[in-house]
């Protein structure tokens, strides 16, 4: 993954076309090259980052992260309901915030 520093990105690429290592998860998304994502991944629990990691972008099923974690499918899609909530509130939450400051 490119590392850019401070880049500032209105649409990010949110991944690229690659095959990703699942135990590679909070590495790439606190490493994230778009500023806003990286600090939206940051206040994700590590087991939220990891799921939507694997389901993301590692493309695991639901019953596979189920398994992989010793959680119930219910559980995983309610943490990965819980977490995109949150990413898009918060890039939501940034957009107003920077249309404001124009």
């Amino acid at each position: 993954m490119q590392s850019t520093g401070s880049h500032r990105c209105k649409y990010p690429p949110i991944k690229d076309q690659r095959t990703y290592d699942p135990s590679n998860a909070n590495d790439e998304l606190l490493n994230h090259q778009c500023v806003e994502l990286r600090e939206i991944f940051q206040d994700l629990s590590e087991l939220s980052r990891q799921i939507i990691y694997l389901k993301f972008w590692c493309g695991f099923s639901i019953s596979e992260i189920a398994r992989k974690g010793s959680m119930g499918v219910n559980t995983v899609e309610q943490i990965i309901d819980s977490a995109v909530f949150k990413i898009k509130s918060s890039l939501v939450e940034n957009e107003i915030s920077n249309q404001a400051k124009k």
